[in-house]
């Protein structure tokens, strides 16, 4: 009760109020620079379209690796495993098989709470390495994956 008084007490203060030890934690930033900020993440959301498309029109003209490209900048601006399951699917096609299992590992591997809007790729994720493992003749990991 007491901690809770204090913390209330202490919420209308400005950093400038705050003793000196508090003042080095409050780390206040400068407007412009937020703003700053918060432009370059727009621009990059803004941009992720734009590449997506750019990787579609890529593999339907038969540039695999230009989709793989453009995929991996979306994911540098954004989700870094997001698009790993198309990027696992591309090097199926150009019959890469590890680098597909490689894809398609980093993305089943990364925690629920990060890949939360992709989740409904899971499942067909481990379908499919489940598949290159068999290919592959190791049947311990394809079991594995196909149970999941």
């Amino acid at each position: 009760m007491v901690q809770a008084a204090r913390f209330f007490q202490g919420a209308g203060q400005s950093a400038h109020s705050l003793p000196p030890a508090k003042k080095r934690r409050c780390r206040l930033r400068d407007p412009q620079q937020l703003r700053g900020q918060r432009s370059q993440r727009l621009q990059h959301i803004e941009s992720q379209p734009q590449h997506a498309a750019q990787a579609a029109l890529a593999y339907a003209e038969g540039r695999p690796t230009d989709a793989i490209r453009e995929l991996r900048r979306i994911q540098d601006r954004g989700c870094p495993y997001c698009e790993e399951p198309l990027v696992a699917r591309i090097f199926e096609s150009m019959g890469q098989p590890d680098s597909a299992i490689a894809a398609y590992d980093r993305f089943v591997s990364t925690p629920a709470l990060h890949r939360i809007a992709m989740e409904f790729m899971v499942a067909p994720s481990h379908y499919r390495l489940g598949g290159l493992y068999e290919e592959r003749g190791d049947m311990a990991s394809a079991v594995r994956h196909y149970a999941r």
